[in-house]
């Protein structure tokens, strides 16, 4: 499981109280004694640079028959040097002429508001990389092998570089973690349709490698195809950040890719991608997904399918008989701590196993 952050400053070790409550959920009340933690490194795009920090840490049942390995990417350091263009805004020089609340709510600003704006600038491609990396980590490696700590970077001559597609992958993000989420994985699979075309040079495609590292990354990518995985998306930004976007160069053909007996099904990228969108009306920055998203923004080569949950995580309350109203605050921060959606990610909807408080609490409309 990987676990993508959004907006705002993090540190490593912010996506902790997620992990505990989904092993908890999970049954797994066992924590390896310590976590494994380490820089990414992509050299042959940024050398001399670390685009990230993975936190590893390994959750398991009492008698070790059930395994979770929970992988938390810390990406907000890249953006640390763009924010200092802020600083004067929040220095003693300027800042002493708000007042008290307002100075509090324009450094809030300042530090989460503005990610979103420098995301769709230079920093995105590193960020993509960022996220790409740790799934290639999370598809290459078991607990043992991976690195504890330093600065690594996951290519085809790691041993067992993309050979574990046979265990399941779950994403998690929240917020803007999202879209970058979304923006990592169609890229690989871009890069990935790049380097299989035989007339692209690697020089073509951006990317200085040898032609044998070339052809073993195309070898390797070919697990994704018959691979299912979901993202679970905690008050997700898709919409806002499809605002005045290019569409995906392949779109609206999913029966072309994605069926048994699609013409191009040798083309697609995944199997299936499977998303969940949780959004609290009362959340300010979240965005229910309508149905059409999929069909006019997601490239069809990702054979995606969507569900949205719409749940109150903040707690509605009456303003002295002014009307009702609830904290957007929580709304937007505390869907790692609700019961019903941790019951809901790993016990699912219409299930065998379908845990009761999602019986008792919550509606459903099964589509078809």
């Amino acid at each position: 499981m990987l676990s993508i952050h959004g907006i705002g400053p993090h540190k490593s070790g912010h996506s902790t109280r997620l992990a505990e409550n989904l092993a908890r959920s999970l049954q797994m009340n066992v924590r390896a004694e310590q976590y494994k933690e380490f820089s990414l490194a992509q050299t042959y795009l940024f050398p001399n640079e670390t685009v990230g920090t993975l936190r590893i840490s390994r959750y398991f049942n009492d008698t070790e028959t059930r395994e979770m390995i929970f992988y938390e990417l810390t990406w907000a350091e890249i953006l640390t040097k763009y924010k200092e263009l802020l600083e004067f805004d929040t220095s003693g020089e300027h800042a002493f002429r708000r007042a008290e609340v307002n100075k509090v709510l324009k450094e809030f600003s300042n530090a989460h508001l503005a990610d979103p704006v420098i995301y769709l600038g230079e920093p995105q491609e590193r960020i993509n990389v960022s996220v790409a990396q740790s799934i290639c980590w999370m598809l290459s490696s078991d607990w043992d092998g991976l690195p504890t700590s330093g600065s690594h970077g996951c290519f085809p001559d790691l041993p067992g570089y993309l050979n574990y597609f046979q265990d399941e992958y779950v994403f998690m993000s929240h917020s803007l973690g999202s879209r970058v989420l979304l923006d990592s994985l169609q890229r690989i699979a871009r890069l990935g349709a790049l380097l299989a075309d035989p007339s692209l040079t690697t020089e073509d495609v951006g990317i200085g490698i040898e032609e044998s590292v070339r052809q073993e990354m195309v070898r390797r990518l070919e697990g994704f195809k018959d691979k299912e995985f979901s993202i679970y998306m905690l008050s997700n930004q898709l919409l806002l950040m499809q605002l005045g976007r290019p569409k995906p160069p392949v779109t609206g053909q999913h029966d072309q890719y994605c069926l048994p007996d699609s013409p191009l099904a040798d083309q697609r990228f995944m199997a299936k991608l499977h998303m969940v969108a949780f959004c609290d009306p009362n959340d300010l920055l979240s965005y229910a997904v309508p149905p059409n998203f999929v069909e006019e923004y997601m490239d069809s080569r990702m054979c995606t399918t969507m569900d949205n949950v719409s749940i109150n995580v903040a707690q509605v309350k009456d303003l002295f008989g002014l009307g009702r109203i609830a904290n957007p605050m929580t709304a937007h921060t505390e869907y790692d701590n609700d019961e019903r959606i941790l019951a809901l990610i790993t016990r699912g909807v219409g299930t065998e196993i379908m845990a009761p408080i999602v019986k008792e609490r919550c509606e459903w409309v099964e589509t078809r």
